[in-house]
């Protein structure tokens, strides 16, 4: 027997009531149950099933407080999480310097918006969100809510 599993596909169509007419796109992975063999294998497996659902629930909560599609999207990425400690984080980072920029080092939306404020002169303190991303997404999360 073989299954077809999408993570992204199972979040965009528990959302989708939520999210209309939000265009996504998802890698798949095909997975022989069959080779399934060890008792490894199955617990793996049945971890990863188990995340799915608890990053869909997630993103389901996110969709039903009125969460956009990034949001949802952020909180699904995020988990569970304490969101009293990334806050407090955000807190303490944003205290720390007058301009705190939150950004991903891979991303040109984040290049650029530090190239310009490199051009004008600023001084700004970066916190990467993706260095490490377990801590990075909680952040993100909450950056989104506030």
């Amino acid at each position: 027997m073989m299954i077809r599993l999408v993570a992204v596909a199972a979040l965009a169509a528990s959302t989708q009531a939520f999210v209309p007419h939000t265009p996504f796109s998802a890698r798949t992975a095909d997975v022989s149950l069959d080779s399934l063999s060890t008792p490894e294998d199955e617990s793996a497996f049945e971890k990863f099933v188990a995340d799915v659902r608890t990053r869909t629930r997630a993103a389901q909560k996110s969709a039903s407080d009125g969460g956009n599609f990034k949001q949802v999207m952020a909180d699904f990425i995020a988990s569970e999480y304490d969101a009293d400690a990334a806050r407090s984080k955000i807190e303490e980072a944003t205290k720390s310097a007058p301009c705190v920029m939150f950004t991903w080092e891979a991303s040109p939306s984040c290049k650029q918006a530090l190239r310009a404020m490199e051009l004008v002169g600023a001084d700004v303190k970066v916190v990467r969100l993706d260095d490490p991303w377990d801590e990075g997404n909680p952040i993100r999360a909450e950056l989104g809510k506030m």
